[in-house]
């Protein structure tokens, strides 16, 4: 933690000094600015109004749910510059920012609620961090956390450090999976009893509509890939048995596809 507190506020000193040159040459540029008055804003392709010239004053409000104001801002904007949209203010109720923020924020999701509270803690005055409604996945407390993003350099630290353990449980998983594989048997033909782990899920279209679709790794090795049982649910990452009919891959002898699963259950142990 001492390390990446260390490199935040080296890339938030940075990020400063560069915040502080602009201002400084935007200042020059109002100070010598010729006054005009009365331009219209100017209209983008994309429909977002940016200012048609140097030193140009615009007001824009906050409004509550119910469309009363609740805040009005002036700025003075420089040529070209996007001019902010009049909305409903943000407010922070865990899942959203209060205005604080004041600009992009990167969202990290799943983060245990303990390392989230200690990164607050740690990066506080330094980098802007807000953990998120604590909840329960998989027997953990963890929390989305929010973190803001006007340095995406030091942004990237704090997501770095929180992702870098989840990255090598996944390295980990994917040579193992990969072991396995290489010493696999080749995919069986016709009713088989499959035992293994669910590697992956994903909605696949068709002309009778969605299907949630699986793919699992056999403990002999081989991958099938199928409909998910009707009867599981949150099956990802899980060991489940099924019997099927097996159609080996005219590509690939170590892939199958199965269909007609039947007798579906989840094993005993559960894999993260």
């Amino acid at each position: 933690m001492e390390n990446l507190v260390k490199a935040v506020s080296e890339k938030m000193e940075a990020h400063n000094a560069r915040v502080a040159a602009a201002a400084k040459g935007r200042a020059t540029r109002l100070a010598n600015l010729i006054e005009r008055n009365g331009a219209e804003p100017t209209e983008g392709k994309s429909g977002k109004l940016h200012a048609p010239h140097d030193g140009y004053i615009w007001v824009w409000y906050w409004f509550d749910s119910d469309g009363f104001e609740v805040k009005e801002w002036e700025a003075t904007f420089m040529g070209g510059e996007f001019l902010p949209e009049s909305k409903e203010a943000p407010l922070f109720d865990g899942n959203r920012f209060e205005t604080a923020f004041g600009g992009p924020v990167l969202r990290i999701d799943y983060v245990e609620a303990d390392m989230a509270d200690q990164l607050a803690k740690s990066l506080e005055g330094v980098l802007m961090i807000k953990p998120g409604k604590v909840f329960e996945a998989r027997g953990d407390l963890v929390c989305h956390v929010y973190v803001a993003n006007k340095c995406s350099e030091a942004a990237k630290l704090v997501e770095d450090f929180i992702m870098a353990p989840r990255r090598a449980a996944q390295e980990a998983r994917e040579a193992e999976q990969a072991a396995i594989y290489a010493t696999a048997e080749s995919c069986p033909t016709g009713k088989v009893e499959i035992s293994g782990i669910v590697l992956a899920t994903k909605w696949q279209e068709s002309m009778y509509g969605s299907t949630l679709k699986m793919l699992v790794q056999d403990d002999r090795g081989f991958k099938v890939w199928g409909s998910v049982p009707a009867k599981l649910e949150n099956v990802k990452g899980r060991s489940v048995s099924f019997s099927a009919t097996i159609q080996p891959s005219e590509d690939d002898e170590k892939f199958g596809f199965f269909k007609r699963p039947t007798k579906a259950t989840f094993n005993e142990e559960e894999v993260a």
